[in-house]
């Protein structure tokens, strides 16, 4: 395997590329120009590229490469515009550079749960079959990059694989679940009774590596969650049995969320910078149910989780203390 890899910064990608170096193979990543990074990770090669440039498909990164991970995206932004510029035209300029290569590479796209929207109920996760229902601007650049990698399928073979709310080593999202919970006082936005289901990176980089080689795996969009499916109450509860804290907690009023979600837009642009929370964001709250059934992962494919959570927040609480991203 030589594997080219956008967004290995990422959380997600950062955690592939490691698995992949470990693995011996050969890493190419590629990056945009005008973003300040940090240095590319031992045994890896980094390329600057504009996957939209005419001379793009000239660049020595895709040759004899034989798989290509596309994670590079934009999860937060003030404007939808950003969305679309970031995440829609990329996949679609990479796709069509894709297929003018001599020999195609098989592409792994990483979308989110978010392209496929919310389920309806507690009783029917959203499966791979079901119609995608993207219900805020991020969900819906996601889905159009996807129909972008089809729009491609006879050219080169591809696959696509939606996380569901994805937690571990190197994750910032659940990282502020757990400084909450250091607290005498725990704030929550989303109510306790809310639903959503889970996966450990490490059980979606074994997602993303299985996808890359099965041969059953291309021409195929696959959910990926841990089976156990869960509420943000136990989210709260399982975290702080491994803090060892128990706080009162609180539950943040729409409207003071709507407040602080304006002022950190208004921060955002100021700065220059992604805003954590944003008004729109704040639509998914109101949905209950963010649930997604991996089955067809399981059964066409044979993956399995195989981080317990209990043992998942406590490995992520673990690297946080190492990365000292918390202190001990």
């Amino acid at each position: 395997m030589i594997a080219v890899v956008t967004g290995a910064s990422g959380f997600i990608g950062a955690n592939l590329v490691s698995a992949l170096v470990a693995d011996g193979v050969e890493v190419r990543l590629v990056r945009r120009g005008g973003v300040a990074v940090a240095p590319p990770p031992p045994r890896t090669t980094a390329y600057t590229l504009d996957l939209g440039a005419a001379d793009a498909v000239q660049s020595p990164v895709w040759r004899g490469a034989t798989h290509v991970f596309h994670l590079a995206a934009r999860t937060r932004a003030v404007h939808p515009d950003a969305f679309v510029t970031d995440n829609v035209r990329p996949t679609a300029a990479l796709c069509a550079l894709l297929a003018q290569l001599p020999s195609t590479p098989r592409l792994v796209f990483v979308s989110s749960q978010a392209a496929a929207g919310p389920a309806p109920s507690s009783t029917h996760p959203l499966t791979d079959a079901d119609v995608a229902r993207p219900v805020e601007a991020y969900g819906r650049s996601k889905h159009d990059a996807e129909e972008a990698v089809r729009a491609h399928r006879a050219a080169f073979p591809a696959v696509i694989l939606r996380p569901s709310s994805v937690y571990g080593p190197r994750d910032r999202d659940f990282l502020q679940v757990f400084q909450q919970l250091r607290r005498a006082v725990a704030l929550a936005a989303v109510p306790a009774w809310h639903q959503l289901s889970l996966a450990h990176v490490h059980d979606v980089v074994a997602a993303l590596r299985l996808t890359a080689t099965h041969a059953d795996a291309v021409g195929r969009s696959f959910f990926v969650e841990d089976g156990a499916p869960t509420t943000w109450g136990a989210v709260y509860d399982e975290i702080g049995a491994v803090l060892g804290r128990s706080p009162f907690r609180l539950r943040v009023p729409r409207a003071a969320l709507m407040a602080a979600a304006a002022a950190s837009e208004v921060i955002a642009r100021v700065r220059g910078t992604d805003p954590l929370l944003t008004r729109a964001k704040l639509t998914l709250s109101d949905h209950p149910y963010w649930l997604c059934d991996a089955s067809g992962l399981r059964e066409s494919l044979g993956w399995r989780p195989t981080i317990a959570r209990s043992d998942g927040w406590a490995l992520t609480y673990d690297w946080y203390r190492e990365a000292q991203w918390i202190r001990s």
